[in-house]
């Protein structure tokens, strides 16, 4: 399979590894090991403040708002797209798999301007904690 089909918009993120490189000069003595740690650290206190104490958190330095919004879906089926098969012509093999429940939950980051094409990342753990308060009956 083609590099470029496994992660089309890779080259539109910047890593946390980058982001070290490019402020290690100003945060002296620190390893990347204990930089990566901090920010983990900073993302799990996050999501726990977000999913289990279901707050709305102020960012620090003017960076913001974050919070989760559940939202009605709209359509009846997801499209699932599986990377590691290819059809005849070359294509991914696209899956439609029927939305089996009303609601989905979405990560609201109200931020200023100049943060407009800034993400967050850690959407993985997000839905992992998400997934797991609704499993013990939590709702948003």
């Amino acid at each position: 399979m083609d590099k470029h089909l496994e992660r089309k918009y890779k080259d539109k993120y910047v890593s946390v590894k980058d982001i070290y490189k490019s402020i290690k000069s100003d945060i002296n003595n620190i390893s990347y090991t204990n930089f990566y740690s901090i920010v983990k650290t900073f993302f799990e206190e996050l999501i726990r403040e977000l999913v289990v104490d279901k707050a709305t958190v102020t960012l620090p330095a003017k960076m913001g708002k974050v919070y989760i919004k559940k939202m009605l879906h709209k359509r009846a089926f997801h499209y699932r797209c599986n990377v590691n098969e290819v059809d005849n012509n070359g294509k991914r093999v696209v899956y439609k798999v029927p939305i089996l429940n009303d609601y989905y939950y979405k990560v609201v980051w109200l931020r200023p301007k100049k943060y407009k094409m800034a993400k967050l990342m850690p959407m993985g753990f997000f839905k992992k904690a998400i997934k797991k308060e609704l499993e013990i009956g939590n709702d948003f």
